[in-house]
């Protein structure tokens, strides 16, 4: 009777594994879009009545190089700010209908799904422009906070830009991103001022859908808007 339980046990996890495992082996799609700002509107911010435009950001895959060694930062007293479930539906939607015109590539590859036991099965790939993605976010953030975005950088009182030197997305037992930008804010008439920032995001493992990979990347978003502000703030102010 222990032999046929023991039997029956290990039918099971076994069956359990290949379902993972086939499920591992399909990849994962996200689009990195936001439809709203995430951080709350300061009560007296140096960005009111003030314009900035944004750069697109360069975007740098980082399939075949190594992490650059920087120092994840935390935002004190950090707090999540999750999509609405009305969002939500817009970002599957929008996952649809960038799905079928898309093709795998180590360009727009983001990180990898995993099975049971760790191994690499297939890829988490990004539909759209990741530098699109970090501009328009920004763009978000700066009018939530009483900025109004400029259509060139002649007529803005502030310049950000820079460049997504490693993006990476991975999961087991948790989910895991790390996001590290190198960003430039020029006052205008004044020198460009030079900030890396490298951000960490995580959660548990709940289940397996493209948005819960996503998850991650909008903690590392928020915690680098969080840690991008003050830089804004003191450039504006020289």
């Amino acid at each position: 009777m222990k032999i046929v339980r023991r039997l029956t046990l290990f039918s099971v996890l076994a069956v359990l594994v290949a379902i993972g495992s086939g499920c591992a082996t399909s990849g994962r799609y996200i689009a990195f879009r936001e439809f709203q700002p995430s951080i709350e509107q300061a009560a007296a911010s140096p960005l009111q009545g003030k314009s900035v435009y944004v750069e697109k950001f360069a975007y740098e895959p980082y399939a075949g190089r190594k992490r650059p060694p920087t120092i994840t930062e935390e935002p004190p007293g950090f707090t999540y700010h999750k999509m609405s479930k009305e969002d939500e539906t817009l970002w599957n939607q929008e996952v649809k209908t960038l799905r079928p015109a898309f093709h795998k590539s180590d360009a727009n590859r983001v990180g990898f799904v995993r099975n049971g036991f760790g191994a690499a099965m297939s890829g988490v790939f990004t539909l759209n422009d990741p530098g699109d993605w970090l501009k328009q976010c920004i763009e978000l953030e700066l009018k939530q906070q009483g900025a109004t975005v400029a259509a060139a950088p002649e007529n803005a009182d502030l310049v950000v830009g820079g460049k997504i030197i490693w993006l990476e997305v991975d999961m087991y037992m948790q989910y895991w991103a790390d996001l590290i930008t190198d960003f430039a804010i020029t006052p205008r008439g004044g020198p460009p001022v030079e900030r890396t920032i490298h951000t960490h995001g995580s959660q548990g493992a709940w289940s397996s859908s493209s948005f819960e990979y996503y998850q991650p990347v909008r903690m590392c978003l928020q915690k680098t808007y969080l840690l991008l502000q003050p830089e804004i703030d003191k450039a504006l102010k020289r």
